[in-house]
């Protein structure tokens, strides 16, 4: 510093006066940290990457996500952070994230929500069901936190119930559509014909005959819109105990389903039982439902033979 005549008009010995010191000026230093963003809402199973940025004394600013200076932490076991500020969302709940870079710091808050559908899967793909049946649909929902649950009762659903049910009441295809938290996936479904699902014989059950008398089944296939149609040609019988009673197969004579015992040599001496049984197989119905031949079956009581009438015969040589 020089303080000459400008500064001072009575100088001693008439010179300029003179003073010094020294001054060092050191690294500018860290002022304050932002982290981005400075707070966070994430689904369970998610991460996600911060961003820290410092603000030095000489006004400029500096990454210290990946510094070497500053360490991450987090305040709570629902979460795990990297010394690169990367998060990972563990549990549900609320905690704090820290940054600390020496003398500055940063804490900030997170909020881990549950977890969130990310992708769905529709069940079964392209079923195919005859006329009357119904199918069920499955959509299957895979959370941010990689596990998986079936949330077909909280989907949208387009051509099905509300809880992914099809009803085939009508023949031909249609598109099913699974609708969760945004996501979709729809597959096709084909309705085919009417099936023969089952056989029923007349009479229900516990038929009663007496021996030498006949009797006329009858057998009606239900089909799988519940249409009924009269089988009693087509159907194969049989008579389990065949000394007791036979029912013959005029499958193509009109005359199915006659039983008789007549023929029985048996001394029936009590009611006797047997089993009479119904097939109806590709050759009763060229579609069967499932594949596979329908059958039914009813008890048959044969009971000792009855008197039915009485004649009464006369010689005329014993009137003389």
């Amino acid at each position: 510093v020089v303080c000459g005549s400008s500064c001072e008009a009575n100088l001693y010995n008439g010179t300029d006066k003179t003073a010094s010191t020294s001054i060092i000026v050191e690294k500018e230093v860290l002022l304050s940290i932002s982290v981005t963003p400075s707070t966070l809402s994430i689904a369970k199973g998610l991460n996600y990457q911060f961003a820290a940025t410092g603000t030095l004394s000489d006004g400029n600013t500096t990454d210290l996500t990946n510094s070497n200076e500053c360490t991450w932490a987090a305040g709570t076991s629902f979460m795990q952070i990297s010394n690169s500020g990367y998060l990972t969302a563990l549990n549900v709940g609320d905690g704090n994230i820290n940054v600390d870079c020496g003398d500055v710091d940063q804490t900030f808050s997170v909020s881990v929500t549950a977890a969130e559908i990310v992708a769905v899967s529709l069940s079964p793909q392209t079923p195919s069901i005859p006329k009357g049946k119904t199918q069920q649909f499955v959509l299957t929902g895979t959370y941010t936190d990689a596990t998986t649950a079936d949330v077909s009762g909280s989907t949208t659903w387009t051509a099905a119930s509300v809880s992914g049910l099809f009803s085939g009441n009508s023949e031909g295809q249609f598109t099913v559509t699974g609708t969760a938290n945004g996501f979709s996936q729809s597959t096709q479904i084909t309705v085919r014909p009417k099936e023969l699902e089952s056989i029923q014989m007349q009479p229900l059950d516990n038929q009663e005959i007496f021996k030498g008398q006949t009797f006329q089944y009858a057998a009606f296939g239900i089909y799988t819109d519940g249409s009924i149609v009269d089988k009693t040609d087509l159907t194969k019988f049989s008579v389990t105990y065949t000394a007791l009673a036979q029912i013959g197969d005029f499958r193509s004579t009109g005359t199915n389903g006659l039983l008789e015992t007549m023929q029985t040599s048996l001394n029936i001496t009590d009611n006797m039982v047997t089993t009479v049984n119904a097939i109806c197989d590709s050759a009763c119905d060229s579609v069967l439902y499932q594949g596979t031949a329908k059958t039914d079956m009813k008890n048959l009581t044969v009971k000792k033979e009855k008197l039915e009438s009485i004649a009464i015969t006369s010689s005329s040589d014993e009137l003389k």
